[in-house]
């Protein structure tokens, strides 16, 4: 599983959730990304039950769970993609190539 799994509207990220490791530097950094209330709403996310970003921000305590929810799911999405377009850069430069690979279309 890499990082690029953890895209917020996949169900992967409760996969993710549920048997990362501790020591999982993907998962951690992404937690480690959002503020704390963000952090709850992710991990009620993997919680048996919690199907929707919806309930995991409900089962957070968040005042508007709907708003919460889907601000949450766009921001894990963000960081997913971030993260998995540093990885892909860093792999380019450790191959020794000098510029940012291109999407194919």
């Amino acid at each position: 599983m890499n990082l690029y799994d953890l895209i917020a509207s996949s169900p992967d990220l409760r996969i993710a959730a549920e048997t990362a490791r501790a020591d999982d530097a993907r998962l951690s950094a992404l937690l480690r990304a959002l503020p704390p209330a963000d952090r709850r709403v992710v991990l009620a996310w993997s919680r048996p039950g919690v199907a929707t970003w919806t309930d995991a921000a409900w089962y957070a305590g968040a005042a508007d769970p709907a708003a919460t929810g889907e601000q949450v799911r766009r921001r894990v999405r963000r960081l997913v993609l971030e993260q998995h377009r540093r990885s892909r850069l860093r792999q380019f430069e450790a191959d020794g190539r000098n510029s940012e690979p291109r999407e194919l279309s």
